[in-house]
């Protein structure tokens, strides 16, 4: 979107220059290499936001660079940002325990807004007793894994289940969703 550079302090004039220009109120970020620039920001007296939205920051989950940013990030917490926002109660604590402001720490839980009238909610169409929905991309860290076991379990008592997913990755297209389903 903003055409940044790989030069690291390239970017930072950008970004300054997009401050100057539109003049926001609040900075929010919400990936752990966008914090860091955030940071920098706030030092130009705009009010800092994080969000934090992964639960799982161990080395093997997120690689050793981004272990080490967060780690960085953990100590830069205390400093400048005014909230740091998760999804989750995991999230919240597991980089509390890394070291993460937890006096600036907030749950904002997520959410979506529907309309009645897009969204079927009856499934009696579907000649069902049980309609099970999930929504999330797919991806290991969703732990889809576990859905597919506990419907294994399921369907052996209950045979009248349909089970809709909603997200990037379910398709036919995704070769491993197919095995697994199959």
């Amino acid at each position: 979107e903003l055409n940044l550079k790989k030069n690291f302090f390239e970017n930072i004039k950008i970004i300054i220059k997009l401050l100057k220009d539109f003049k926001p109120d609040i900075i929010h970020s919400w990936m752990y290499h966008s914090h860091i620039v955030s940071f920098i920001i706030s030092f130009f007296g705009y009010k800092v936001y994080w969000s934090i939205r992964n639960h799982d920051i161990s080395k093997k989950s997120v690689g050793i660079s981004t272990f080490i940013l967060i780690k960085c990030l953990a100590y830069l917490s205390k400093f400048k940002i005014k909230n740091i926002i998760y999804n989750s109660s995991v999230a919240k604590l597991s980089h509390t325990l890394a070291g993460f402001s937890s006096i600036k720490s907030k749950i904002i839980y997520n959410g979506f807004e529907s309309n009645k009238n897009q969204i079927n909610l009856s499934h009696s169409k579907l000649n069902t007793n049980y309609l099970i929905g999930c929504v999330g991309r797919y991806h290991s860290v969703k732990n889809h894994n576990l859905i597919f076991n506990a419907l294994k379990i399921l369907i052996k008592s209950h045979k009248n289940i349909k089970i809709c997913f909603v997200g990037n990755g379910f398709n036919k297209m995704n070769k491993e969703l197919v095995d697994i389903l199959n």
